[in-house]
């Protein structure tokens, strides 16, 4: 229980930073370096998803189901390019 207070007050106060984080990795383009510092655009972007997932559930549903919608996507072209390279004959890559 006394665990559940702190995790709860946890979430409170840092919820914004790491939903912040979780954006910024699932919007990150693919060659970007894990330090690279975010555009202005992306900045913007970024604020603007966590003023609509922070102020209401249905906002916070639908910025979760865009995250893994991206996500998703993501994996099945990576994954159709690599079966789309094995399949091509060796002098024609």
């Amino acid at each position: 229980m006394v665990a559940d207070r702190h995790v709860t007050r946890i979430l409170h106060h840092h919820g914004g930073k790491l939903l912040g984080k979780a954006i910024d990795r699932a919007l990150a383009p693919a060659g970007a370096a894990p330090g690279a510092k975010p555009t202005l655009a992306r900045r913007l972007g970024r604020i603007a998803l966590l003023r609509v997932a922070t102020r209401s559930v249905p906002g916070a549903i639908i910025v979760g189901a865009s995250i893994v919608a991206k996500h998703l996507l993501e994996q099945r072209r990576t994954a159709q390019a690599a079966a789309g390279a094995a399949e091509r004959p060796p002098g024609k890559r």
